[in-house]
């Protein structure tokens, strides 16, 4: 979510007292907008449709289920390879957080759709994205619109 607090500083305050930036790994908007195509679906990085996050919230509000929904969502954002130890550490740190506040939370930050201010920054911008992660890092050219925001 760093790069969604970003975000919305730029929408609210401008870029006036930032240098630069350096984004991380995240998409512009989750959820799926069926009425895009398919490419533009895949350059904003949408994983979710409406019923998928629904579902997914209604999980994390429920103390029966809470623990393994957040679990699947941990282990879909660190490699194979992470060790365990790490990932129970990070699970316990999650599971500290009222579920309904998670559910909430990641319910608001996931219908959040950033393209049209991610394509008004002009500030020299660092993208970095994973190989294996839903944002194609290699959209992003200046020269045209990278998230299909129009």
């Amino acid at each position: 979510m760093g790069c969604s607090v970003i975000w919305a500083y730029l929408e609210l305050f401008g870029a006036s007292r930032v240098d630069r930036l350096v984004l991380v790994d995240e998409s512009p908007a989750l959820v799926i907008d069926p009425d895009r195509d398919q490419a533009t679906i895949a350059r904003a990085g949408a994983i979710f449709s409406d019923e998928e996050l629904r579902a997914l919230c209604r999980g994390l509000s429920d103390p029966e289920s809470r623990e393994q929904v957040t679990r699947q969502i941990l282990t879909g954002m660190v490699t194979p390879a992470c060790p365990n130890a790490i990932l129970d550490r990070v699970l316990a740190w999650s599971l500290r957080v009222d579920g309904c506040y998670a559910a909430a939370l990641l319910h608001n930050h996931a219908q959040q759709d950033w393209r049209r201010q991610i394509a008004q920054i002009t500030l020299p911008t660092l993208v970095i994205a994973g190989q294996h992660r839903a944002l194609d890092g290699r959209a992003v050219d200046r020269r045209h619109d990278p998230w299909g925001a129009s």
